[in-house]
């Protein structure tokens, strides 16, 4: 991989600043202060990015320490980077509460996805840890304490077993004796712990086989209880429909009697319409014989009225003068007077042709209305009885339902009851069986503690591994690297199956522990170029020095120039001094300068 350029829109110190590195070696010259960390750092977050920590650790964490001098809510960056033949521009917004990535593959287009490993493959693999500790060296980290040993040892055995340098064979062989110990005093307190539930699940067993028989027999005494209620229920059942029989035929015979008397009463009505309707007969056919008489006298009466009417014509026409004629009408009208009064008198005197029905009198009246009242009064009243009969059947009925459903509810309950109880004593006795079987068979804590018997002999096992696993190809390269940098005084690196390491000179062999520190950075750089062969051996990684030479003499910096110069890996070496680019002048060796002003 070969980094075009990088542009910090807002991170630190710096806004829109954009720097374009070549192939090769790179020197990067800023005083103090200038933001030669923030670029190193800003490069390693835009391959990593940048996360924030929580708690106390947020207030100095690389986060916090990089936030924009301007406009924090804006805090991204960009990169260009050249892979595999291709370009491609990696985006980043560091923005704890939004961050976001964006990688895109210039030369052909395509958009790839930073979350789904697409930049880890153009990384080949490696891990944040990887990177800070081979290729990326960070200001004052190449400085040696006493911890350099140990951290040298753990990094050769990590690197080979996993690539990546967050296993530590000290610490999981700590951590499994620490888990020893806690698996010995688990198993004796679940050993403790198993007896006392035991007691407890064998006296809980007991306590609900006394519920279950309980319950059991309070069902049982329910069960008879709601036979006997159903029993009673029949016998009432029965009595009520005897009883309800027994009014029926009353009713019936009464219904009977009722109806026998209705047609008596009704036969003697029709005799008496029968008697009545012969006396209107006779009586209207008298009244026609008087009907008849009267028409035929009416009819005299007539004929004479006209008589007299055309004898006074006839006399009023052969009168000699006015005054006979006059006395003639006279005469006529006073005699057809007299006969139309005389008839009349005649007719006064005479009965009604059509004899008016006699009136019922008032007390027959008052008598009648009195059996009518007195007659529906008792229907009422036996209508009311039978109603509050009814009602109270009804009501014995329903408190009978009432109760037999409490009983049955009651049942119900005590079946779930003994049910539940079934279940949960089978549940208790599977859990006391298994706490028997336990004593037989191993505990959890018995099989932890041979898991961690076999871990602890796998680890040692695969500490020796790696160990002989690094091999001569680790310790051909470093021994390489190291006998360049030194001019050949050392020309061999020793590493023991302990992990000690030395140097081999013409003469002696050196510990490292007896060696200048100096010389120790030295090795230690050639362990950091040596592991980053080997991890990035199909696609180097660009190296990253801040500062890394602060400790070496002129000597040994031009040696590690002119080794830098050499290597197919592009090179980025932050400085503030300017020894560096008078050396590689001197030396005439072919590099890139770069100034942060």
């Amino acid at each position: 991989m070969i980094l075009k350029d990088v542009t910090a829109k807002n991170f630190g110190q710096f806004q829109d600043k954009t720097i374009t590195f070549d192939p090769g070696l790179n020197v990067i010259y800023g005083e103090n202060e200038s933001g030669k960390t923030t670029l190193h750092t800003f490069i390693r977050g835009m391959l990593f990015g940048i996360r924030k920590l929580r708690g106390r650790a947020a207030k100095t964490d690389v986060y916090s320490r990089y936030e924009p001098w301007e406009n924090e809510h804006y805090y991204a960056g960009s990169m260009r980077m050249e892979s595999g033949g291709k370009t491609f521009r990696l985006s980043r917004s560091f923005q704890k509460t939004k961050p976001k990535s964006e990688l895109i593959c210039e030369t052909d287009g395509e958009t790839l996805s930073v979350e789904h490993g697409d930049l880890d493959m153009l990384l080949g693999g490696m891990s944040e840890t990887v990177y800070d500790n081979t290729v990326s060296i960070g200001q004052l980290k190449s400085q040696t304490d006493d911890g350099l040993v140990v951290e040298l040892r753990n990094y050769m055995a990590n690197y080979q077993g996993s690539g990546d340098g967050d296993l530590n064979i000290q610490e999981a062989l700590d951590t499994l004796k620490k888990r020893k110990k806690e698996q010995e005093t688990l198993k004796r307190q679940g050993e403790q712990e198993r007896e006392s539930r035991k007691r407890e699940l064998s006296t809980h067993i007991d306590y609900i086989q006394d519920e279950l028989e309980d319950a059991k027999r309070s069902l049982s005494q329910k069960q008879n209880e709601i036979l006997r209620v159903e029993a009673q229920q029949r016998r009432e059942e029965e009595r009520r429909q005897a009883e309800l029989a027994k009014m029926q035929e009353q009713e019936r015979l009464e219904q009977q009697k009722k109806e026998d008397q209705e047609q008596q009463r009704l036969e003697a009505e029709r005799q008496q319409a029968a008697a009545e309707s012969q006396r209107k007969i006779a009586e209207q056919k008298v009244a026609q014989q008087r009907q008849n008489a009267e028409n035929m006298h009416n009819s005299r009466r007539m004929a004479v009225t006209v008589a007299i009417a055309v004898l006074a014509f006839i006399g009023c026409m052969f009168a000699p003068d006015m005054m006979w004629k006059t006395v003639i009408i006279v005469a006529a009208a006073v005699v057809i007077l007299a006969l139309f009064i005389i008839s009349n008198r005649k007719w006064k005197k005479s009965p009604k042709s059509v004899p008016e029905p006699e009136e019922e009198t008032e007390p027959e009246r008052a008598e009648v209305e009195t059996d009518i009242l007195e007659a529906a009064q008792k229907e009422l009243e036996e209508q009311q009885r039978l109603e509050a009969l009814q009602r109270e059947k009804e009501e014995q009925q329903r408190q009978r339902m009432l109760e037999k459903e409490k009983l049955r509810w009651s049942m119900e309950r005590y079946q779930e009851d003994i049910q539940e109880k079934t279940i949960q004593l089978e549940n208790v006795q599977e859990d006391y069986q298994v706490y028997c079987e336990a004593e037989i068979q191993a505990s959890p804590e018995e099989e932890d503690l041979q898991a961690i018997q076999m871990a602890t002999q796998h680890i040692a096992d695969i500490a020796v591994a790696m160990q002989q696993a690094i091999g001569e190809e680790l310790k051909t390269r470093m021994s390489e690297i190291l006998c360049e940098l030194t001019e050949g005084r050392y020309e061999k690196i020793q590493i023991d199956e302990n992990f000690n390491m030395g140097v081999h000179s013409s003469e002696h062999y050196i510990p490292l522990e007896h060696l200048s520190r100096g010389t120790i950075e030295q090795v230690y750089f050639a362990l950091r170029m040596a592991v980053s062969q080997i991890l990035c051996e199909d696609e180097p990684m660009p190296v990253l020095l801040d500062d890394v030479f602060a400790m070496y003499d002129e000597k040994r910096l031009m040696q590690a120039l002119r080794w830098l110069a050499k290597q197919k890996q592009q090179v980025l070496i932050f400085t503030c001094h300017k020894r560096e680019k008078e050396l590689l002048d001197k030396m005439q060796l072919n590099y890139s300068y770069h100034s942060l002003r």
